[in-house]
């Protein structure tokens, strides 16, 4: 996985348990000059997931998943128990997404973003994971 500048850690003081925990910001993006509508990979091994910011997508975007066991694997979308795909509808402009929307990701180590619109200009996710 490539490793971005703006990689970092920052220790938090958790004030129920007393213990220390840190948080991990890590990016991945779609690059528009690929005619794709993937991310690069993410590893959220040893990773719990607090959120994910969404910059601006164009119109009509919404996000998918896709998952492997290694980050050269097979990638393979996520479904839910209906049977359908796990998609995050974007009201439009930049968003910021819950734990919750993402907790079907967690049982996963790679994770890669997809756009259901090729986007037509590079666009930059942040995770924000817990270590």
């Amino acid at each position: 996985m490539q490793q971005s500048g703006q990689d970092y850690w920052v220790p938090v003081d958790m004030e129920l348990t007393g213990t220390r925990q840190g948080t991990h910001r890590d990016s991945c993006q779609i690059l528009y000059e690929t005619d794709d509508s993937n991310s690069d990979a993410v590893d959220l091994r040893g990773y719990g997931l607090l959120g994910l910011i969404v910059p601006a997508l164009d119109q009509g975007s919404n996000l998918q998943f896709a998952v492997a066991d290694t980050e050269d694997g097979t990638y393979r979308a996520v479904y839910g128990a209906g049977g359908v795909a796990v998609t995050i509808t974007l009201a439009g402009g930049v968003a910021a997404i819950s734990t919750a929307a993402l907790a079907p990701l967690a049982a996963y180590r790679w994770v890669k973003i997809h756009a259901t619109v090729k986007q037509t200009a590079d666009a930059i996710f942040i995770w924000l994971l817990k270590g």
